[in-house]
C-alpha cells in the first residue's frame, strides 16, 4: 500500500498529475508551487533565451553563431537526489546528447543551467538548487538578479561552484559556457538593445 501524499515525499508523478497548468517543483521531498514571474523576470528570461539561443541553438555554425547546443526553457529536471526543478533556461551541449531532450520530466543532466531570481525564490536558487546542481555535477550555473542588475556565472570545482565571472548592467563580457561570444549584460537582464 502507498502512503498518502501527504506523508511520502512528492515525486515526479505528483507534478505530471497537475493538470491545470500550475508550475511546481519537488524541493525537499515537497512539492512547491512557483509564483507568477514578474515582469522583469519574465523578459530577462525572453531576452536570455534569445540571446543565447540565437547563437547557439543549432549546429555548428560561424564566428557569431557557433551553436553546439540545445536550449530549452521552463525544462522540468529530475536529478538523482530526487529533486525536480522547473528551471528558467537549460541548455546540453549536442556533442554530448545527440538529441534534444524530450518529456515533461526530463532525467538527462544539463551542462548549463540559469535561474532569475524573485523575491519568492531567492533561497531556492541560491541556496537549495546551487548545492543540488554541484552535487550533481552540472558544469555552469549562472544567477541572474535582475533587481540588482547582475548576472552571476558559475563553473563547477570539486569543493563548490566558483564564480569565474559577475557582469553588471552597462558591461559586454564573455560568460562561459557561452564565452565564444560577447553578451551586453543589460541586453540579456532584458534591457532594450542599443
Amino acid at each position: 500500500m502507498t502512503e498518502p501524499a501527504s506523508k511520502r515525499p512528492a515525486a515526479a508523478a505528483d507534478l505530471l498529475a497537475l493538470s491545470d497548468g500550475t508550475r511546481a517543483e519537488v524541493i525537499n521531498g515537497v512539492l512547491v508551487e512557483k509564483e507568477a514571474a514578474s515582469g522583469e523576470h519574465n523578459n530577462a528570461q525572453n531576452s536570455i533565451g534569445t540571446q543565447v539561443g540565437w547563437r547557439f541553438k543549432r549546429g555548428g555554425g560561424d564566428d557569431d553563431r557557433p551553436g553546439g547546443w540545445w536550449i530549452q526553457t521552463e525544462a522540468q529536471i529530475q536529478y538523482e537526489s530526487g529533486e525536480i526543478y522547473r528551471h528558467d533556461l537549460a541548455g546540453w551541449r549536442r556533442d554530448r546528447v545527440p538529441q534534444s531532450p524530450g518529456g515533461r520530466i526530463i532525467s538527462t543532466l544539463p551542462d548549463w543551467v540559469c535561474e532569475i531570481l524573485s523575491p519568492s525564490n531567492a533561497a531556492n536558487d541560491t541556496v537549495r538548487k546551487y548545492r543540488t546542481l554541484h552535487c550533481a555535477g552540472v558544469p555552469h550555473y549562472w544567477i541572474t538578479d535582475v533587481e540588482h542588475g547582475t548576472v552571476t556565472v558559475y563553473e563547477l570545482a570539486e569543493s563548490a561552484y566558483l564564480a569565474v565571472v559577475v557582469g553588471e548592467r552597462g558591461e559586454r563580457l564573455r560568460l562561459p559556457p557561452f564565452d565564444a561570444v560577447e553578451f551586453d549584460i543589460g541586453v540579456l537582464l532584458g534591457d532594450d538593445p542599443d
